[in-house]
C-alpha cells in the first residue's frame, strides 16, 4: 500500500499544469488576494475588521470553512473535485488502467488515488493558511492593531488543537467528494461526463436542506428536514459549529432537529466516505480494462 501511496502521489504532482489550477491557485490566488485587499485598501481598525475575525486561527482556518460547508462550498469543492476526479477518469482517457491494476490490487489502487490525492489538495490548504496567518499578522502589526497578544502555552495549545480540528473538517469533506468522484467515474468512464456529474453532485448536495425544507412546507411534515442530519453538509457544519462555538448546529427548526454531537457527525462522515468508495470498488473489480 505504501508503494500505490507513494507511486499516486508522485504522478498527482507531476500533472503540473492541472496540479497549478486546480490546487496551487489556493495558496497563490488567495495571497495575493489577501495582499492586495489589506496592504493598499485596508486604512485603519474598521477597514482592517472586515477581512479579519480578530482571531488568527479562525482567520487561518476560512480555507478550511470554504471548502467544507455551503455557500462555500458551492465554490470551493469545484477545483478539489476537478482535480480529484482527473485522478480517476485520466486513466480511463490514456486507457492506462490495464497496465497499472491487476485485479487483486484495485481496491488498493482506487484507495491509493484517494489518499494521495486528497493530501496533495491538503498541502496547498495548509499552505494557504500558513500565507493568510503570515499576511494578517504583519498587516495588524502595521496598522498597530491588537492581534495576537501575549500568549501562553495553554492558549496556545488550544489555538493549535482548534486550527488541526477545522484541518479534520477539510480531510472529510476532501475524502466525500474524492470518494463520490471515484464513484461516479467509474460509472461513467469518460473524462468529460465524470468532471460534468461530479461538479454537478458537489453543487447540489449542498442545497438538500433548502429542498428538503420546501417538500417539509408543501407537506406540511416538518419531520422531513431530519433526514438533512443525515447527510454530509450538515454534518461538516455541525463539527466547525462544535468545534468553534462548542454547539449544536439545530438549523431554523430546533425542535425538530436532534442534538449531533462530535463523535456522531464524524461517524456519518465515514460512512458516505467509505459506503461511496465501496461502492466504487465493486463496481471497479467488476469492469473488463482490457
Amino acid at each position: 500500500m505504501i508503494s500505490l501511496l507513494q507511486a499516486e502521489w508522485q504522478k498527482g504532482i507531476r500533472h503540473k499544469a492541472l496540479t497549478a489550477f486546480t490546487v496551487w491557485f489556493f495558496p497563490v490566488g488567495f495571497g495575493l488576494i489577501l495582499i492586495i485587499v489589506l496592504g493598499l485598501y485596508s486604512n485603519g481598525a474598521s477597514n482592517i475588521d472586515s477581512f479579519s475575525s480578530g482571531n488568527l486561527v479562525l482567520d487561518m482556518s476560512g480555507i478550511f470553512t470554504i471548502v467544507s460547508t455551503f455557500p462555500g462550498s458551492f465554490f470551493g469543492w469545484l477545483l478539489p473535485a476537478a482535480y480529484l476526479t482527473m485522478g480517476f477518469a485520466g486513466e480511463y482517457q490514456w486507457n492506462t488502467w490495464k497496465n497499472i491494476v491487476p485485479i487483486n490490487k484495485r481496491a488498493g489502487l482506487l484507495t491509493a488515488k484517494l489518499i494521495s490525492r486528497t493530501g496533495i489538495i491538503m498541502m496547498g490548504l495548509l499552505l494557504t493558511a500558513l500565507i493568510v496567518g503570515v499576511v494578517q499578522i504583519a498587516i495588524h502589526q502595521v496598522n498597530d492593531l491588537p492581534y495576537l497578544g501575549e500568549l501562553n502555552s495553554e492558549e496556545i495549545t488550544e489555538m493549535v488543537t482548534l486550527f488541526f480540528q477545522f484541518v479534520l473538517v477539510g480531510v472529510l469533506s476532501l475524502l466525500f467528494i474524492g470518494s463520490a468522484a471515484a464513484l461516479i467515474t467509474v460509472v461513467t468512464r469518460s473524462v468529460f461526463g465524470a468532471l460534468l456529474a461530479t461538479l454537478m453532485f458537489s453543487n447540489i448536495e449542498p442545497l438538500m436542506p433548502f429542498v428538503l425544507g420546501l417538500f417539509a412546507r408543501l407537506f406540511d411534515y416538518p419531520e422531513l428536514i431530519k433526514i438533512n442530519q443525515y447527510l454530509p453538509n450538515y454534518n461538516l457544519e455541525n463539527l466547525l459549529m462544535q468545534f468553534s462555538a462548542s454547539s449544536s448546529l439545530v438549523g431554523d427548526l430546533p425542535e425538530v432537529y436532534d442534538t449531533f454531537e462530535i463523535s456522531i457527525s464524524i461517524w456519518i462522515m465515514l460512512a458516505w466516505i467509505v459506503g461511496l468508495l465501496g461502492l466504487a470498488i465493486w463496481k471497479f473489480n467488476r469492469q473488463d480494462l482490457a
